[in-house]
């Protein structure tokens, strides 16, 4: 990759939008389009995105804990209003659900790689 593509790939990471980005780097729009069809820099953006994406989720999991004392907090609070209350608890049980459907998902693609791989 050139310094133009790594200045356009680090604004990616940085900028809200493709347009920031393009603007912050001073390239057009279809230089920035030619980029993204490199397979050289689409794969470095998805490295660099990922690290990111990494970045924020272990800031995520350490919240954690106090996440779910706020969520119990709310729940068993009685000078709650009742709707605080029932949000809480809807959130609660959306992230149950999430997490079910996520494992099913997980499971039926291991059945699916075992089924290919037999």
């Amino acid at each position: 990759m050139n310094n133009k593509q790594i200045q356009f790939l680090n604004a990616m990471i940085t900028c809200q939008t493709v347009d920031e980005a393009i603007r912050k780097t001073g390239i057009s729009r279809s230089t920035a389009y030619r980029y993204f069809a490199d397979k050289e820099f689409k794969s470095a953006l998805r490295d660099e995105q990922a690290k990111v994406t990494d970045q924020l989720t272990n800031r995520l999991l350490k919240l954690g804990g106090q996440a779910i004392q706020v969520l119990e907090a709310n729940l068993y609070d009685e000078e709650a209003t009742p709707t605080s209350r029932n949000t809480t608890a809807k959130t609660i049980l959306d992230y149950i659900y999430r997490n079910y459907e996520r494992n099913e998902i997980i499971d039926r693609i291991a059945a699916l790689e075992r089924y290919i791989d037999d």
